[in-house]
């Protein structure tokens, strides 16, 4: 296995601030699983990170999650790397209300007469 591209080491604030995050009563299921990855993957000081499939099998997540949280903390900062990135891709729906009430009438299981 090749070595890892990307390293992270947390800095102790970095790593108090996440700990915090961890442990508050209300935080969003990706946001913990991501601020969690980085705890696992610190490689500051003395310490040693786990590799990448362990971490994924620890978290419940896949190997490629795991990398792209590692490469947005090297690359955009702590910020970035917990928080979910908007989707810019996101279409909208080309249905009015009209056409919505045709629908329903149309699949609707009983008849209905206007």
């Amino acid at each position: 296995m090749p070595a890892k591209k990307y390293k992270v080491t947390l800095t102790q604030e970095e790593r108090i601030e996440l700990e915090k995050l961890t442990s508050k009563g209300k935080i969003a299921v990706r946001k913990l699983i991501h601020v969690q990855i980085l705890l696992l993957a610190d490689e500051a000081g003395e310490r040693t990170s786990l590799k990448d499939a362990d971490i994924a099998k620890a978290q419940n997540v896949s190997r490629l999650t795991v990398e792209r949280v590692r490469k947005r903390f090297v690359e955009e900062g702590i910020d970035l790397a917990i928080n979910p990135r908007v989707q810019k891709r996101r279409i909208p729906k080309k249905l009015d209300g009209r056409s919505f009430f045709g629908s329903n009438c149309l699949f609707s299981s009983t008849r209905r007469t206007f």
